[in-house]
């Protein structure tokens, strides 16, 4: 199951200069759920992107190791961030550092989600699954509503009520599930 751009355009999500969407550079597309996910393994990551053509010096791929899928949701497991070291080979992905803070009870603070910021973005990723009565969105130094600015879908994605413009920020803080 390759990348095809036509299943994304109907979502109106950012298309890059490659024709491919932005978000579905670093998630799996599910085109009969409508919806993103992590990678759930790192052969679907190379079956998702083929060829050369298809990846991106440096771009960002989750991947969700030991976790259960239903209905497109991932449950568990470890998210990893890794990143094309080049274009050609099956050995040019390699683990990205996390850059969040998780403290001893299994909080992560000051997390930044995965997701563009460019003017019509809603969706992001958190690297591990929250808790969702834990989450905290704080957009800009102000700590955002559930339901009135944002919802979570499922235990990682994180839906705002509104795009973010280049230059502003979203940080998240949350329980480990």
């Amino acid at each position: 199951m390759s990348f095809k751009p036509s299943d994304h355009l109907s979502l109106n999500k950012p298309i890059a200069t490659d024709g491919k969407p932005e978000i579905a550079r670093y998630c799996f597309y599910d085109k009969d759920l409508f919806i993103y996910r992590p990678f759930r393994t790192l052969e679907e990551v190379f079956l998702y992107f083929p060829t050369e053509k298809s990846r991106k010096f440096l771009q960002s791929v989750l991947v969700n190791t030991g976790g259960t899928i239903e209905n497109g949701v991932i449950t568990g497991g470890t998210n990893e961030e890794y990143w094309w070291k080049d274009n050609y080979t099956n050995q040019g992905l390699v683990l990205k550092n996390i850059t969040s803070t998780i403290v001893e009870t299994e909080e992560i603070v000051g997390e930044t989600p995965i997701g563009l910021i460019d003017g019509s973005n809603t969706d992001f990723i958190s690297l591990f699954n929250f808790i969702p009565e834990s989450l905290i969105v704080i957009v800009n130094g102000l700590t955002m509503k559930n339901f009135d600015d944002y919802m979570n879908i499922g235990t990682q994605l994180i839906r705002l009520n509104f795009s973010m413009q280049i230059g502003e920020n979203i940080i998240i803080n949350y329980k480990k599930q």
